[in-house]
């Protein structure tokens, strides 16, 4: 009640619109883990898939849902995890983050070249910080691309499209 006695009735909450409008568009979004049903289609061209490495979980969403459109994704937020979805799922790409949590993108990459079976498995890797010297080391080692944070999503779907093209015209 006011000071004058008058009953005070609370205003209707505001709807924040932008909350709203990201909740439909999670609502509306291609699945971000493989279908196997889909695959198991017969006659349906089955998408590529993508093993998308990133601890942050806003990154993680950015990638995945960036590619979401042209690849079936799985998605990992550290090294440990990402490492194990790489042996299960056998992608044909991994977008890794460098620095995270547990085990760092570096340490899965060296692990994952040790298995026969993701030895030629195209690698893109992302970080924030320009160390040119790590960045030739992880080039000339284990990964075929590097890209520095921030970067567009245009940016990231060519490189992803090259190195599967490029893997896809190797194979036998």
């Amino acid at each position: 009640m006011s000071s004058n006695g008058e009953q005070k009735i609370p205003q209707e909450s505001q709807i924040d619109h932008s909350t709203l409008d990201g909740l439909i568009e999670e609502l509306h979004l291609p699945a971000l883990h493989p279908s196997e049903s889909e695959s198991d289609k017969p006659g349906s061209a089955s998408k590529e898939l993508v093993l998308v490495v990133e601890d942050n979980p806003d990154m993680n969403k950015f990638i995945a849902q960036s590619l979401a459109n042209d690849y079936q994704i799985i998605t990992a937020f550290d090294g440990q995890e990402g490492l194990q979805k790489a042996l299960d799922f056998n992608p044909a790409l991994i977008v890794s983050d460098i620095m995270m949590p547990r085990v760092s993108g570096v340490e899965m990459i060296a692990e994952l070249r040790k298995r026969p079976q993701l030895l030629e498995t195209p690698i893109i890797l992302l970080s924030a910080k320009a160390d040119e010297e790590l960045k030739l080391k992880l080039l000339e080692e284990s990964a075929q691309d590097f890209i520095t944070k921030p970067f567009s999503e245009r940016d990231l779907l060519v490189r992803v499209r090259n190195l599967i093209a490029v893997k896809q015209s190797l194979e036998p």
